[in-house]
């Protein structure tokens, strides 16, 4: 493997765009809407094509799940030219629902995972530590943290060790 400038660690998955006519959303059956796209890329995934773009030697490194989502994450690495090391996801690529106004603000949905223990636990909606817990709990960093520091150790990828990779 070559060696590498930047190793992004998480932040790859798919959102659903939702244009609104403002937001707070009142309660109605039914708002016709502008457009709905869906589209992969998250955070993780921006960072990583943006400096790809930029010239730098990145590497993706997340849990990505075995499905339609996952296809579209892999495409998108596939096409911008930036390797995507996969862990898989059993419970299926991240997925986001962001609701956005006209001022561009935006209110996101996550969704929550059967399998994660903190996602199980984020049930109130007026409990918003727990919810925010349960939305970064979704994808095991714990597992990328471990293959990112033992691909360090074995040479595969330049990683700073300074960085805070989770040290077991």
């Amino acid at each position: 493997m070559k060696p590498i400038d930047v190793l992004v660690l998480g932040g790859a998955g798919v959102d659903t765009v939702v244009y609104v006519p403002e937001l707070p959303l009142p309660f109605a059956d039914t708002y016709m809407v502008p457009e709905i796209t869906t589209r992969a890329g998250q955070t993780g995934d921006f960072i990583a094509v943006a400096l790809a773009a930029l010239g730098h030697r990145v590497h993706h490194l997340d849990a990505v799940g075995d499905d339609h989502e996952g296809e579209l994450v892999r495409t998108l690495h596939r096409e911008a030219g930036v390797p995507l090391t996969e862990v898989r996801q059993p419970a299926g690529t991240r997925r986001a629902v962001n609701l956005v106004d006209p001022q561009g603000r935006r209110l996101l949905l996550l969704r929550r995972h059967a399998r994660c223990r903190r996602c199980r636990a984020a049930v109130g909606p007026g409990d918003r530590a727990r919810r925010q817990g349960a939305t970064r709990a979704c994808v095991d960093h714990s597992a990328l943290r471990g293959r990112a520091v033992s691909a360090g150790r074995t040479g595969r990828y330049r990683v700073d060790r300074s960085a805070q990779l989770g040290r077991r």
